[in-house]
């Protein structure tokens, strides 16, 4: 799994740990994109227990080529902000406040008949 939330989109520390521990609760095995700014006013700092229990599945790093890592593979879903839509992989959105846009309403239209979308967001 990749994931990433892009360059714009930021998060409350709580919103990060909630998330990371929905990725470490999985199983799977994942690279998740996490800048230094993702946290609204703080750091993106991960409890040690969250490294510990996916240490043998997960990397998280600051950055990576986002073309060479999708066109992998090994990676079968990518876990986004939304802001990009990729045919290839079972997309799993995660809504931010400002992200849902008449556009993306239109996508998820789409998408939702076919089975290709759901979620969940106390964002909006």
């Amino acid at each position: 799994m990749y994931v990433n939330y892009g360059s714009v989109t930021v998060m409350t520390k709580d919103h990060l740990k909630e998330f990371a521990w929905g990725l470490a609760n999985s199983k799977h095995s994942f690279l998740w994109i996490v800048r230094p700014d993702v946290v609204v006013g703080d750091s993106a700092i991960l409890p040690n227990e969250f490294f510990e229990e996916t240490k043998d599945r997960g990397l998280l790093v600051s950055w990576c080529p986002q073309d060479q890592v999708l066109a992998h593979p090994s990676i079968a879903v990518f876990l986004t902000h939304w802001g990009t839509l990729c045919g290839k992989y079972v997309l799993v959105c995660l809504l931010f406040a400002g992200h849902f846009s008449l556009t993306n309403k239109r996508i998820v239209g789409m998408l939702v008949p076919l089975g290709g979308l759901a979620w969940r967001s106390t964002m909006m």
